[in-house]
């Protein structure tokens, strides 16, 4: 594997653990805006890297996540409407990098 895949993949496991554990520090309540806004760049980063690396449907994917974020961040949705939605979504991009990465 050459050098910048594995950047790629680096990064990309350290921007899924933030928001994996960004996602347990909104268990416990409403999240407030700097909370949210740490979750939406981790995405954000997230599909950006995909994107340059040519991994369109992990950027298409985290589009998605990114898109749920920013409509918390413009409060037109609740959170409690939308934790399962989040939570499945970081699930499944995890899935898919252990896929892309074996």
């Amino acid at each position: 594997m050459d050098s910048l895949m594995q950047l790629f993949y680096d990064e990309a496991n350290e921007m899924v653990e933030g928001m994996e554990q960004v996602l347990l520090a909104l268990e416990s309540g409403e999240p407030d805006p700097e909370t949210v806004n740490a979750l939406f760049r981790y995405a954000h980063s997230f599909k950006g890297n995909s994107a340059a690396m040519g991994f369109t449907h992990l950027s298409k994917f985290t589009h998605g996540l990114e898109s749920a974020m920013e409509a918390l961040r413009k409060e037109q949705r609740e959170w409690a409407s939308e934790r399962r939605e989040v939570a499945n979504r970081i699930e499944t991009l995890v899935k898919k990098l252990e896929r892309l990465e074996a």
